[in-house]
């Protein structure tokens, strides 16, 4: 744990800024913490079996190294085959040398400092290159760090390599095995050269091939696998499928304008999530001529000619979604609000889109939504439906294509986008973990060129696009509706870690939150302010971020109750959804809670003008300084200078966290992930933490058996 909450300030400090006599407090368990001077990291002062960061920890021992015997044997070899112009510029070492052995010997210096790795295993990491030259592993005895010369490693095959990276790094390989390793690479050295040719001696000459990308389980390495796993995205790809997995702020549309270039002439097709993104790529990739930016909808659009001519702007084109217009077009023959009291109309369209969107998944319907097989309400009582896709109503909305879900179906179906992705020499998916459903996988299997994904799916916060709400349903057994289960290749993920935006306090911070590994390309002094304090310090330039709408609106009214200028990201659109949530008759959800409780003190109507008096859009918040309020998933792609975290975000987390095991993602952690790497100067947590710890915490005395990290072991 690199960081922690400082008693004095109610800010997250690391080890480097802590003064003695500061009492300070776990980032999650909220219990006392000290520095742990041998490890530089901190430490719980009392054993908490409830913090992830004290939980047991397997250590792995550090292999026993090649004995002195051997490397002084391997050194006089050497001694035997250079001769004295080599050995003026060449050493080969006998024994581990020391971090600071080496700098004293090797600072500025230009010999060449060769050790002995003829008996450990090495690696080839196949596909992957260091400036155009192959990269290799080999395992480390050493587990020294040696900066400021260059440094060699004598390989199993025989072949002199250098290192990438002064430390020795932590990998994870695809089957999960981890190890400690020195990053290598070939040279282009006559020096080198003439030295392999010199060695006579026997080696194993067996090299092990690793297919798949490696993960970066160590601090140390990042920098450097990063820029190896940015080479090949530079490089035209000839896999099938690549998926690129970039921490917030890694630069993303930077790397794909570079890439793009470096690709000649090739044909490029972008595929967006949606429209804004598409539009603000599309300015971004202007000056890349051979570069098309689309959505998936709009190449389904292209695909796809339903009977008016496939334009959008035909009356029999649903581009609304609601149950109202869905009902009103598919049963013209029945009121539209008694068919969806009455006739299982109510969420029907979520249903007909999500069957839609996951074909191939079983569902099982309700009793008051198989309902939808009446066409008319004098219709005998009917409970057949069972949301077959050959039965109306979803035959009917797939034959006239009048959603953007019958598109995506029948693109699907009929593999109609084949033909589109043959105009192209590459695919490339922008915001990939918003685009990598079972269905969406499919679409873009169909290009027969190479697919390039790009995103983070640790940023995975748009999944309820495949949940229904099941309010409306009969409350004895609800429609269950499950999604497909996705299919994609973890193995083929390349780990990015650098990231340009965010500090490095920052960056240890929310590894400690959430284990992310990322490495901070900001300079050491560029460090935001993360403090935990209900009052906002920022009142005219901070950006609040809410989970619910709920929450956005209890914001808006409590700092304009207070005299502050707020505004609310969409407040039309908030607005809105409060004034059909008013006339929710279930008065189940939080926003219709939230609406009840409004008109019973008489401030609806006011709450309403209020919301639209004070709309505000992203454009807009971006160009200036303002005190304005949204939620997570309006904001993400989003960065403003000072930002606020309502707790709602938080106890999302929580509370899923405490169902995990009957969840399949991780929606709510994703959603705290993205709103907690927003900031640029400052991040509050509007929450009070100080207060909240137990007296008996402020006080408590260090135990006798501190978890102390001991030297030369490695914790999993």
């Amino acid at each position: 744990m690199r960081t922690c909450i400082s008693e004095e300030t109610s800010s997250v400090v690391r080890v480097s800024n802590m003064s003695s006599n500061v009492k300070t407090f776990c980032n999650i368990c909220h219990q006392p913490v000290i520095v742990d001077a041998d490890s530089c990291t901190f430490v719980h002062v009392i054993a908490s079996l409830h913090c992830p960061e004290q939980k047991v920890v397997h250590i792995v021992e550090n292999k026993v190294s090649d004995s002195i015997a051997e490397n002084t044997q391997w050194a006089h070899a050497w001694e035997n085959c250079a001769d004295e112009t080599d050995k003026e510029f060449v050493n080969f070492e006998a024994q581990c040398m020391s971090s600071a052995a080496f700098r004293s010997r090797y600072f500025n210096n230009l010999d060449y400092c060769v050790f002995n790795a003829t008996r450990s295993l090495l690696y080839e990491y196949c596909d992957f290159m260091c400036k155009g030259k192959q990269v290799f592993f080999c395992e480390d005895q050493l587990q020294k760090e040696y900066e400021g010369g260059r440094c060699f490693f004598q390989c199993s095959d025989g072949k002199i390599r250098e290192t990438c990276c002064n430390s020795v790094v932590q990998i994870r390989l695809s089957d999960s095995q981890e190890v400690s390793v020195r990053i290598l690479k070939d040279v282009a050295c006559s020096l080198i050269s003439r030295l392999e040719s010199k060695w006579t001696h026997e080696f194993t000459n067996k090299t092990h091939k690793i297919l798949h990308p490696v993960k970066v389980i160590s601090m140390q390495g990042r920098d450097t696998m990063d820029r190896i796993h940015r080479e090949l995205f530079y490089k035209f790809p000839v896999n099938p499928f690549t998926i690129y997995n970039a921490p917030p702020g890694a630069g993303k549309t930077t790397a794909m304008k570079k890439a793009v270039r470096s690709w000649g002439n090739k044909k490029t097709l972008i595929i967006v999530y949606n429209k804004a993104n598409q539009e603000a790529l599309m300015d971004e990739m202007k000056d890349c001529v051979f570069c098309t930016v689309k959505t998936l909808d709009a190449l389904c659009m292209a695909a796809t000619t339903n009977r008016f001519g496939g334009e959008d702007n035909t009356d029999d084109f649903d581009d609304d979604g609601s149950d109202k217009s869905f009902v009103k077009r598919n049963f013209p023959r029945w009121d539209p609000r008694d068919k969806i009291k009455h006739g299982g109309g109510k969420m029907s369209s979520s249903i007909v889109t999500h069957r839609l969107t996951h074909p191939r998944a079983s569902c099982t319907i309700c009793k008051k939504h198989k309902r939808l097989s009446m066409v008319n309400s004098k219709d005998a009582v009917d409970y057949g439906w069972n949301a077959a896709l050959t039965a109306p109503p979803i035959y009917n909305v797939v034959k006239n294509i009048t959603t953007f879900a019958s598109r995506r179906y029948l693109c699907d179906r009929d593999c109609k986008l084949v033909k589109i992705f043959d105009k192209y020499d590459v695919v490339l998916v922008d915001e990939m973990q918003d685009l990598n459903s079972e269905q969406e996988m499919r679409l873009l299997r169909q290009a027969s060129c190479p697919v390039v994904m790009v995103g983070d799916f640790d940023q995975t916060i748009n999944d309820f696009r495949h949940t229904v709400n099941t309010n409306a349903c009969d409350q004895r057994e609800h429609c269950l509706l499950p999604s497909e289960c996705k299919t994609l290749d973890l193995s083929l993920v390349v780990e990015w870690y650098n990231t340009f935006r965010l500090d490095a306090l920052s960056v240890h911070w929310l590894e400690d939150m959430t284990g992310k590994r990322m490495q901070s390309m900001r300079p050491q002094d560029q460090c935001a302010l993360i403090s935990w304090s209900s009052v906002i310090k920022h009142p005219t330039d901070t950006l609040i971020i809410c989970r619910k709408n709920e929450s956005v609106i209890s914001e808006a009214i409590r700092h304009a109750q207070i005299g502050h200028a707020i505004r609310v990201i969409n407040g039309v659109r908030v607005a809105s959804l409060l004034k059909t949530a008013a006339s929710d008759q279930n008065q189940k959800g939080g926003m219709s809670q939230l609406a009840e409780k409004l008109k019973k003190d008489n401030l609806l109507s006011q709450t309403l003008q209020m919301l639209h008096d004070s709309e505000i859009s992203l454009k807009t918040l971006k160009s200036g300084k303002f005190l304005a309020v949204g939620t997570v998933h309006q904001l993400k792609g989003f960065e403003y200078n000072h930002v606020a975290i309502h707790r709602d975000v938080f106890d999302g987390a929580a509370k899923e966290k405490q169902l995990i095991s009957t969840l399949c993602d991780n929606t709510e952690k994703n959603s705290l992930f993205v709103a907690l790497t927003r900031h640029k100067l400052s991040l509050t947590i509007l929450y009070d933490i100080i207060p909240s710890i137990p007296p008996c915490f402020h006080d408590a005395e260090p135990a006798n058996n501190i978890f102390k990290i001991q030297q030369n072991t490695i914790f999993i």
